[in-house]
């Protein structure tokens, strides 16, 4: 149950502001949900995950390499191919591959952005 997951790390993540890890179980556990779900993610969650994802990054350390392709994923359902192989790219870059469970997502989310990018079929210099 992601749902209720997300709900206690938005408790934990408001008492311990200072650490990283509930806001990284958050953005997990809405990133899961929406997995689960099939469904777009809704404007208010988009806008969650993208928050708590900006935290972790200005947190000082590094930020696990999965959060952007969770950000690729919000990219998708908020229709922002360029954001979306923006994160993507900064994942492949990143990612180690481990664990390897994240390759057929990866894979799959990399396919969408081909398909919609509309930038190769513009001529040269559009």
């Amino acid at each position: 149950d992601y749902a209720s997951c997300a709900s206690i790390n938005r408790f934990l993540a408001g008492q311990f502001p200072e650490r990283t890890a509930p806001r990284e179980a958050l953005v997990y556990a809405l990133w899961l949900d929406r997995a689960m779900s099939g469904e777009p993610s809704a404007g208010a969650t988009r806008k969650e995950i993208r928050t708590n994802i900006a935290s972790l990054r200005s947190g000082g350390q590094p930020a696990p390499a999965w959060i952007d392709l969770a950000l690729t994923q919000v990219e998708i359902d908020a229709g922002d191919v360029d954001a979306a192989r923006t994160a993507m790219t900064r994942f492949e870059s990143r990612w180690d591959g481990q664990p390897p469970s994240l390759r057929d997502y990866a894979v799959e989310l990399a396919r969408w952005i081909e398909s919609h990018d509309t930038s190769a079929a513009l001529p040269p210099g559009k």
